[in-house]
């Protein structure tokens, strides 16, 4: 697991076990998921609050939820 070609938090390669596990030969649709969170609380890794420190190098405006905040105004297209 891992990678010693890519980015610096993916090294060093590694051998991982993993134990058991079952997977469903099919899909989990929208509905089951919604079930699913309802019946657990579970909140997904995009809906948790980012932590800076695991972005050392990333601009402070990258680290908050929503829209960047940006200086620029918005491009026009048109």
């Amino acid at each position: 697991m891992g990678s010693d070609r890519h980015y610096p938090e993916e090294a060093p390669t590694h051998v991982v076990r993993v134990g058991a596990f079952t997977i469903s030969p099919t899909p989990v649709t929208n509905e089951e998921f919604t079930a699913f969170v309802k019946a657990t609380g579970h909140r997904t890794v995009a809906e948790r609050p980012l932590d800076p420190a695991q972005f050392p190098d990333a601009p402070p405006r990258t680290s908050r939820r929503g829209p960047w905040s940006s200086p620029r105004p918005p491009v026009r297209w048109t």
